[in-house]
């Protein structure tokens, strides 16, 4: 590509883009991503390229939600516990989970679709990258989700018995506590966005009502530590609606020095004559949530080893407590992605045209090759530097890949040789001015011949030759003389042969 850049400085494209405004649509719109600004419909220094991205995970997600133990008792010790007040206690810490079923994710931010960036080229030393989503309906954004408690039981002075003692299960535990337990708890939630989501876009998860969202329930006897000590059963039903947001926090480029960010939406790159550019993007962003969970324990005891027994937390001993992530957001990677942008590139001759000689008023025309090399259309305005030198369609437009045969007709109206710089203005990024010369040499055309004159020399008249033996003594005029002349001379001729006859009669 051969970039003259004094010369973009000195012509500018402003004229470029008001005289091929109406080629926009033919070429780049055609050959681009179309960017939902329309910048790409708008101005011909601009293409785009697409981010698929998506990503996915399984978590867990941690939350605050602690019961604490229930019910509280009322001077506790530094355990929670109080001997004697509450002997029989709960406590669970709970997470949001993915659902059991491996295939199944605890979310999913879906921008295969939608993540465009626009690259533009307003000048001739750097491209500018910026963020620009697609349609709202682009992004999806979904959460299924289960509920995963760890549990405690805590068993004070029951009867006889003085056990002062505490027993946790985390959640793997208990379901596998019981023949075919299993989490049934499945809150699920979906969204639509606009990529790239760096303002956030949130999604709300609405549960079952408590009466119908038990978590699990197994016996106590089937727990670690419990055999041939408690017999009874542990359950836990528990339900919460929480609201979870994601956002995109940060976006880089391979080779680009500025994070784009809500706060920094554009960064920069080096120039390139290229066909096209890969721009190599990472990805991060956070999902945060908040909800309030509701929590109903079932603990009941039939057996203390051999004694026969039966207590119970009251059915009316619950919790409700609220949590937030927001100080603690989940990070959620984006694998690494491509983004492919097309880019006009265009050559021009890079030798001097010669178009000879020819004649003063007479005229020639030549064909130049301009090659087009880019992945994106090209739309090109066309100058002459002399008027000697005449391109009859200033402007032109490419697609992709391809070569225009651009005419230049020389017609020269005075003599001598003259020159001319034909400037082409493109699209191009890195050479949206470019120039080839051309000359000429214009010669006289010969001289007309005066009027009557037919340009050629008569030829000289003969000398008079002797008469025939007819008696006269005079010489007959060459036949080449004039008509008139002649006529009279042969007229006298005849008159002095009659006057001699007729003087030999008498």
């Amino acid at each position: 590509m051969k970039s003259i850049r004094s010369l973009a400085f000195r012509f500018g494209l402003s004229t470029l883009a008001v005289a091929a405004t109406s080629l926009v649509g033919g070429a780049a719109r055609a050959d681009s991503t179309p960017s939902p600004s329309g910048k790409c419909e708008t101005t011909l220094q601009c293409s785009s390229g697409n981010a698929s991205l998506r990503a996915q995970g399984r978590g867990p997600f941690v939350t605050t939600v602690s019961t604490g133990w229930l019910p509280a008792c009322t001077t506790p010790d530094p355990k929670g516990h109080c001997i004697g007040d509450q002997d029989l206690q709960f406590r669970a810490d709970i997470a949001l989970n993915a659902p059991e079923d491996p295939a199944q994710m605890l979310y999913d931010v879906d921008m295969r679709k939608g993540a465009i960036v626009d690259v533009t080229w307003p000048d001739t030393d750097s491209l500018t990258l910026k963020l620009a989503g697609g349609a709202q309906t682009d992004g999806n954004f979904v959460i299924q989700h289960t509920l995963t408690p760890n549990v405690g039981v805590y068993v004070g002075k029951v009867g006889p018995f003085s056990l002062d003692k505490e027993w946790n299960w985390d959640a793997s535990v208990l379901v596998q506590g019981a023949p075919g337990a299993h989490w049934n708890y499945l809150g699920t939630g979906t969204s639509q966005f606009l990529p790239w989501a760096l303002g956030g876009t949130s999604v709300d998860v609405k549960g079952p009502d408590l009466a119908n969202s038990q978590l699990f329930s197994v016996p106590l006897q089937s727990l670690p530590g419990l055999s041939g000590i408690l017999e009874g059963t542990l359950g836990m039903s528990a339900t919460t609606s929480p609201t979870f947001t994601y956002k995109t926090t940060k976006v880089n480029f391979t080779g680009v020095g500025t994070t784009i960010t809500q706060a920094t939406p554009s960064a920069k790159i080096k120039v390139q004559n290229a066909d096209a550019i890969d721009l190599f993007a990472s990805v991060e962003g956070e999902l945060t949530f908040t909800g309030t969970m509701e929590v109903l324990p079932v603990l009941t005891i039939t057996k203390i080893y051999s004694l026969a027994i039966n207590i119970q937390i009251p059915i009316s001993i619950g919790a409700k407590t609220d949590y937030d992530s927001g100080k603690t957001p989940y990070v959620v990677t984006f694998p690494g992605t491509k983004i492919h942008v097309p880019l006009p590139n265009l050559s021009v001759p890079n030798d001097l045209i010669d178009f000879g000689t020819i004649k003063t008023g007479s005229q020639a025309e030549k064909k130049i090759t301009v090659n087009n090399t880019g992945e994106l259309g090209a739309i090109l305005s066309i100058e002459s530097s002399d008027p000697a030198f005449v391109v009859p369609s200033p402007q032109a437009q490419m697609t992709q890949k391809s070569t225009s045969d651009l005419v230049v007709r020389y017609q020269p109206t005075k003599d001598g040789p003259a020159t001319a710089t034909i400037t082409v203005k493109s699209n191009d990024p890195d050479a949206p001015v470019q120039t080839f010369d051309v000359k000429g040499n214009a010669e006289p055309t010969a001289a007309a011949p005066p009027p009557g004159n037919t340009g050629t020399t008569e030829p000289p008249v003969p000398a008079a030759q002797p008469a025939s033996n007819s008696g006269c003594g005079c010489r007959v005029t060459s036949p080449t003389m004039s008509g008139e002349a002649g006529t009279a001379l042969l007229g006298l001729a005849a008159l002095a042969i009659v006057r001699r006859r007729r003087t030999s009669k008498k």
